[in-house]
């Protein structure tokens, strides 16, 4: 098989190669064991794999951390572009009308 592919046949890609055993040759062998054959006699290259394509998420590494003070007194706690929490001028959590709907009956 290796001499038919070096001398005949050693411009066909495997699929080709392996479709002329079985056509004109009459050698029935699987196209994996033909390939890796060829692969192992370092007659073909073997092909790299893909890697996983996969959306990176933005980092906030780096990001500076913010506190601010708008004109009603309260601030708020920033990191990057989150809001991390809000304050009044006591100090106490700022609960938003969000998180009130949250909070359980009582």
């Amino acid at each position: 098989m290796f001499a038919l592919y070096r001398e005949k046949y050693f411009d066909f890609n495997v699929r080709h190669f392996h479709e002329k055993l079985e056509q004109e040759h009459e050698i029935r062998l699987s196209y994996t064991w033909v390939k890796k054959a060829l692969q192992g006699a370092g007659l073909v290259r073997a092909e790299r794999q893909c890697e996983v394509h996969r959306r990176r998420r933005g980092t906030l590494a780096g990001c500076a951390v913010t506190v601010c003070e708008p004109l009603d007194q309260s601030w708020s706690i920033r990191y990057g572009p989150h809001v991390v929490g809000r304050y009044n001028a006591q100090g106490w959590p700022c609960l938003s009308e969000r998180k009130l709907d949250r909070l359980p009956l009582r």
